[in-house]
C-alpha cells in the first residue's frame, strides 16, 4: 500500500511539473500561432508533445489606389441628313448643289448643310445668278475654301456675276465644256463702278486680296479682276474655259 502511494505521488508530481511547463509555454506560442499537442503518459514518464506551429504568412495591407474620376464625354446625337437649306440642295451623300443668288443667309445655310452632311466633298454650281450681299458672298467663298471642297460646273451650269467668286473658291475647280460664265463690273450704292476708281484705291483691295487667298499669283489676281470689270454693270462678258485656265482658275 505504501509502495503504490509512492508511485502515485511520483506520477502526480510529474503531471504537475508538465502542466507548469505548459502554462509557461502556451501563452508564448499563442502570440504567433495556434499550436496543437498530445499528452502521453506511461508508468514512469509523462510527456507533452507540442506540434510545430503553422507559419501563417503576414498579410500586407495595401492601400487602394484611387484613380481619378474621368467623366465620359457626352454622346453627340447623330444628325439626320439635311436635304435643303436655303439655296442649297443635297444631290448625293458627297455633293451639294447651289442655285440662285447669294444673300445674307447663305453662309449660315451652307454651314448647316456641312454639319448635317459631313461627307460632302463637292459643291456643284447649277444656276448661280450672282449676289445681293458682297460681304456674305466673300464669307461663303472662304467657307468653301476652308472646307476643301471641289467646285464643279456641269455642262448645263451657269455662273454669273459674283458667282465667279464661288467658283474661284474651290480647292479644285472643274468646268465641263458648255458651262456658262458671265461677268461684269460691280457697282456701289452711289452708282459708281469699278472703273471709276483708280486701281490703287483701297476699294479694290478686298477683291484682289480674295483672289490671292484663292491661290492666284499676284499678276493673275490683278489680271483676272480687271477682266471681270471690263464689262459695265449693265452688260456682261462671257468667259471661255481658256480664259479661266489662263488665269489659273481651272484645276
Amino acid at each position: 500500500m505504501g509502495f503504490q502511494a509512492n508511485i502515485l505521488a511520483q506520477r502526480f508530481g510529474k503531471v504537475l511539473a508538465c502542466l507548469l511547463v505548459i502554462s509557461q509555454v502556451a501563452p508564448v506560442m499563442a502570440e504567433s500561432s495556434q499550436p496543437s499537442g498530445n499528452l502521453v503518459m506511461s508508468d514512469d514518464v509523462v510527456e507533452y508533445y507540442i506540434d510545430a506551429p503553422t507559419q501563417i504568412p503576414a498579410v500586407k495591407a495595401v492601400k487602394p489606389r484611387l484613380e481619378p474620376i474621368v467623366e465620359a464625354a457626352p454622346v453627340q446625337p447623330t444628325l439626320a441628313p439635311l436635304e435643303y437649306a436655303g439655296q442649297f440642295r443635297l444631290v448625293s451623300d458627297d455633293v451639294v448643289e447651289f442655285s440662285g443668288e447669294v444673300d445674307s443667309a447663305s453662309p449660315a445655310n451652307f454651314a448647316r448643310m456641312l454639319k448635317h452632311n459631313p461627307g460632302i466633298t463637292t459643291l456643284q454650281l447649277h444656276d448661280v445668278a450672282g449676289t445681293v450681299d458682297d460681304m456674305a458672298n466673300f464669307r461663303l467663298a472662304r467657307m468653301i475654301r476652308n472646307a476643301g471642297l471641289t467646285v464643279y460646273v456641269p455642262s448645263y451650269g451657269s455662273v454669273r456675276s459674283g458667282g465667279i467668286e464661288l467658283f474661284a473658291a474651290g480647292a479644285y475647280r472643274v468646268a465641263e465644256p458648255g458651262a456658262e460664265f458671265l461677268v461684269h463690273s460691280w457697282q456701289d450704292d452711289a452708282g459708281y463702278e469699278a472703273g471709276d476708281y483708280p486701281l490703287s484705291d483701297p476699294i479694290h483691295q478686298e477683291y484682289l486680296r480674295f483672289y490671292r487667298e484663292m491661290g492666284l499669283a499676284d499678276e493673275d489676281a490683278t489680271g483676272f479682276y480687271l477682266l471681270t470689270n471690263s464689262a459695265s454693270f449693265d452688260d456682261a462678258l462671257q468667259l471661255s474655259l481658256n480664259d479661266l485656265e489662263r488665269y489659273g482658275l481651272i484645276g
